[in-house]
């Protein structure tokens, strides 16, 4: 296991009960980032899915409510693994798993993968081929990856937009001073934490990608038809959540990417 692994494996262990208080309230936006990949995932009921950086197993959940009747979830922390096997589900299988390293054969292979705010906690460059080929070695040909990430095109001023919803993001001073003399968006590898304050505290730091190196790492890994799609609210939000969640799809946090495996 690399340091930078290590690190955030120790990070997530640390803050497992913070981050399941964070997860319990269900903020807001969650029916935003939930709506954007659930919505792009056909026929859910007939698909072997797996969730990669699954968490306390809040996507997992979320893909066995939709009837979906085969969940595998791996994540790196085992106290999140532990608080995702309480939370409990018979169409779930959670497992501690580094994710840089390839899926056990016994889980055999999916349809569809989904790897959520996964991919930024890569500090180098390798750490995300690693990631890449865990991935499209887990799919089945013709395989659906998707993956909600942190979104590496804000600028300084987006960071504390969504101080509203309860979290907000930072940057170092150094990183703050070269956006501020180009153009704007902050150089590969600028690290950035997020905070979150409501209702309990937590941080965790992400490294930044340019959105070329994404898509030529999944390029080079094997992936086909890559695109990054909008973030995008759910019809049966109320008028007044949906005014709460405008900043969330206006100047989204996260990203959305989708590809797939050649058939």
């Amino acid at each position: 296991m690399s340091n930078q692994t290590e690190q955030t494996r120790k990070e997530y262990d640390e803050q497992a009960e913070e981050w399941k208080k964070i997860m319990n309230e269900e903020p807001i936006q969650h029916l935003v980032d939930q709506h954007s990949v659930l919505s792009r995932i056909e026929g859910i009921a007939t698909k072997r899915v797996l969730d990669l950086a699954t968490g306390e197993g809040r996507f997992a959940r979320l893909y066995a409510r939709a009837g979906c009747e085969d969940v595998v979830g791996l994540d790196l922390s085992e106290g999140q693994i532990a608080q995702a096997t309480t939370a409990g589900s018979a169409n779930i299988r959670y497992a501690q798993h580094d994710c840089t390293l390839p899926v056990p054969a016994e889980f055999g292979k999916f349809d569809v993968v989904t790897a959520h705010y996964l991919l930024c906690y890569a500090k180098e460059k390798s750490m995300l081929d690693a990631f890449f080929g865990t991935i499209i070695n887990a799919l089945r040909p013709g395989g659906l990856f998707l993956a909600l990430n942190d979104n590496e095109e804000h600028i300084a001023s987006d960071l504390a937009v969504h101080k509203d919803l309860g979290f907000a993001k930072t940057c170092d001073s150094v990183a703050n001073l070269w956006t501020g003399m180009t153009t704007g968006q902050y150089p590969e590898g600028t690290t950035v934490t997020w905070n979150f304050f409501e209702p309990a505290t937590f941080s965790s730091q992400v490294w930044i990608w340019h959105r070329a190196t994404y898509l030529s790492k999944l390029k080079a890994a094997g992936f086909v038809d890559i695109e990054y799609l909008p973030i995008s609210k759910p019809d049966t939000l109320t008028p007044e959540q949906s005014k709460l969640v405008d900043s969330f799809v206006t100047c989204p946090p996260i990203a959305l990417i989708r590809a797939r495996k050649p058939m």
